[in-house]
């Protein structure tokens, strides 16, 4: 039987982009796309999955939709200009584009804090002169598939390509999607975690109240999830959890390597001194974790999703930041959920989402943490009447089952 072909638009370097799809490649033909050129890859993880191509390789949108043949496309976010203009393309040709979740979203961090995350990492001038000259002749030819699929895209499209490129040049993302208020600029259909999560696009995105979107979870813990479920948790041990959000190697809320390095430093000492063994688990962006933070002379280990899974059933404590991750976590009933709110830049209370849940405690210094450490079951025993309510808003369901929605959705022929 003939397989059906997807589209995928995603950093395909990123193994954890490319979770949500391990139900789908034995049933699908997969096709990932984001870069210019195959230079630009890092990781073949890829190739588990499916076939990467490239911008450079198709003459326009309405060509690389002829050659590629997709049932259904799926974006992370229509936001380049290629982006917005392959899903001009799809419209025209009646294919169904999608954008799917990729991490939490939440009112508090994403609207009214936005302003605050804003601040990525940049690469020296020197490398990004570097990947300018490695990757001329493929840019040039991306730039070129822009210019042919506004030369034959028909009006009000046309106008519509024309004017977000000029709009986008000056502006941020989520500017333009406040000042673009055409659906032209929309998928046909959202893919979301939860109704909490969606409720971000909602706001960004200026949706109508019956825009159609599909809540199935979070897809890239469904393995977590089913063994979690099939072990008998221990909730009285010494484990801590530390998940990290990527803040660092990002240079978000004032975060740096040096500044973090510290923090690491400060709070592995205090779980030492309170007789807890903590265990880091780093954000995926953070490749360089160990050396940046010289990891190796503090008292904590640094582990992978595969450790993750095998300790967790026995960590009754977990301390983050904001993280997707986070969302299972907390709602798992064995678990005690501290945040830490203070950040360099301020006492922001990015998750106060958690909180106002009643599944996080916060604290907004570390000296704060032996006396909370101290009182961990009175904590635990407020948190758990909250954690059903709190995975039903913002986890859907944690039943290892979210990539089997996923995959009805794009291999159904409905939207």
């Amino acid at each position: 039987m003939k397989k059906e072909r997807l589209l995928i638009l995603c950093d395909h370097n990123r193994a954890d982009f490319l979770l949500p799809y391990k139900r789908l490649k034995e049933e699908a033909e997969l096709f990932f796309l984001e870069f210019a050129s195959e230079r630009s890859i890092t990781n073949y993880s890829y190739k588990e999955y499916g076939e990467a191509i490239f911008w450079s390789e198709y003459k326009d949108a309405f060509a690389l939709l002829e050659q590629v043949r997709p049932k259904k496309v799926i974006f992370l976010w229509i936001d380049s200009y290629q982006q917005v203009a392959l899903n001009l393309a799809c419209k025209l040709k009646g294919i169904k584009t999608y954008i799917i979740e990729h991490g939490i979203r939440d009112w508090r961090a994403n609207i009214e804090l936005e302003k605050y995350f804003f601040n990525p990492a940049k690469s020296s001038l020197s490398s990004r002169v570097k990947e300018l000259s490695l990757e001329l002749i493929p840019r040039f030819k991306t730039r070129l598939f822009l210019l042919k699929t506004l030369k034959n895209l028909p009006e009000p499209e046309k106008s519509f390509l024309s004017n977000y490129i000029k709009l986008r040049r000056r502006s941020t993302f989520h500017t333009v999607k406040q000042k673009v208020l055409s659906e032209l600029r929309l998928p046909s259909a959202y893919i979301s975690y939860s109704p909490k999560v969606f409720s971000v696009h909602q706001h960004f995105d200026n949706l109508r109240p019956d825009f159609s979107v599909h809540y199935i979870g979070v897809p890239m813990y469904d393995e977590l999830a089913n063994h979690i479920h099939n072990v008998e948790p221990v909730s009285k041990s010494n484990n801590i959890l530390l998940v990290d959000q990527g803040l660092a190697n990002r240079n978000l809320l004032g975060w740096n390597k040096n500044s973090y390095k510290q923090f690491l430093k400060n709070l592995s000492n205090y779980c030492q001194s309170a007789g807890f063994t903590l265990s880091i688990k780093f954000h995926p962006s953070d490749t360089n974790a160990i050396r940046n933070y010289d990891l190796g002379n503090l008292p904590a280990n640094v582990i992978d999703d595969a450790q993750l899974a095998q300790i967790l059933p026995h960590t009754p404590v977990i301390i983050g930041f904001f993280s997707t991750l986070l969302l299972p976590l907390a709602a798992l009933p064995h678990t005690t959920l501290i945040t830490l709110e203070n950040h360099p830049i301020g006492k922001l209370d990015v998750s106060k989402s958690f909180v106002d849940a009643g599944v996080a405690h916060p604290v907004y210094s570390l000296d704060e943490l032996p006396a909370v450490l101290g009182n961990i079951e009175q904590l635990h025993q407020q948190q758990l009447p909250n954690k059903k309510k709190f995975e039903e808003e913002w986890l859907y369901k944690f039943d290892g089952k979210a990539g089997e929605r996923l995959r009805d959705i794009l291999l159904n022929d409905e939207l």
